[in-house]
């Protein structure tokens, strides 16, 4: 069964492979899915990758920079894509060694930024470079001038706090541009981003209120069932018990029972907000409702 498993995915795979010597188009190729022990043989079309415009070239995820640079340092392959592409590459890696990013040490970055990129990959990625070889591989994250367009409901941030990662989306389409770069250490009131909504119309503009305004004081209301309602609802309350006591033992049989399937209805709907939803989650959700 192995043998024969393997010489026909080899086979298809071959099959392939001529196509893509003969620059066959797209169409012409063939996903397949085979097992033997039913047996059933399914084929079908790849898909094209998605493509993407910047500046005057067309992106997907096959495209790669090819830069000719033998000798060119760290500071110069920085320069180069910020010179040639207007691009702002905040991490540069090789395999899974980060060999640049904006949060290293300075002292690091700079001693690293007079090397050449042949001696970074052999010294820090500890990948020997052979005499007669001609491409190093090297993955970039990097930013635009432009910013770039997103959709409504689109992650932009990840900010990780204590061990928790929570993402901040888009409530509306338009055009980002992120202010910190990845990695960044986030204090409070730092801008992350700021963003050109696509529909201007949509922005909420803050006027002025012109009505009266008037606060009424009165007695509280310590009433406690109404305290224990509060305390369900997320307000702080201390000294539940005492509550619990004088709200269900200070009344009568029936008045006691209606009490506390009303609390255990409004437990109930608290905990239908979190069930099987991560905390970040639920909560976000909240607050997109407006609760």
């Amino acid at each position: 069964a192995i043998a024969t498993s393997t010489s026909l995915v080899t086979g298809l795979v071959c099959l392939e492979l001529y196509k893509l010597v003969q620059s066959k188009p797209l169409e012409s190729f063939k996903n397949g899915f085979v097992n033997l022990a039913l047996p059933f043989f399914g084929f079908s079309e790849p898909l094209k990758a998605p493509e993407r415009k910047y500046k005057d070239e067309v992106w997907n995820l096959w495209s790669r920079f090819d830069i000719d640079g033998k000798t060119m340092t760290l500071a110069q392959f920085l320069e180069h894509f910020k010179n040639k592409y207007k691009l702002d590459v905040s991490m540069v890696s090789c395999g899974v060694s980060m060999i640049y990013s904006m949060f290293s040490p300075k002292s690091k970055s700079a001693e690293r930024m007079a090397m050449t990129m042949a001696q970074i990959v052999t010294e820090v990625a500890k990948v020997p470079v052979g005499e007669k070889q001609k491409y190093l591989m090297f993955e970039i994250c990097a930013s635009d001038e432009e910013g770039e367009e997103v959709e409504a409901g689109t992650p932009f941030v990840e900010c990780e706090a204590m061990k928790m990662i929570m993402q901040l989306k888009t409530t509306e389409a338009g055009t980002i541009q992120h202010n910190l770069s990845p990695g960044s250490i986030i204090n409070a009131g730092d801008l992350l981003a700021t963003m050109e909504l696509k529909d201007p119309s949509k922005v909420a503009k803050i006027e002025p209120y012109a009505g009266d305004f008037s606060v009424e004081s009165g007695a509280a209301n310590l009433d406690p069932m109404h305290l224990l309602e509060l305390a369900l609802a997320g307000y702080p309350a201390n000294e539940i018990g005492p509550l619990v006591s004088r709200a269900l033992l200070d009344v009568d049989a029936d008045t006691a029972t209606e009490r506390i399937l009303s609390l255990l209805k409004n437990y109930l709907a608290t905990e239908e907000q979190f069930k099987g939803k991560a905390v970040d989650q639920a909560v976000l959700e909240l607050i997109s409702a407006n609760k």
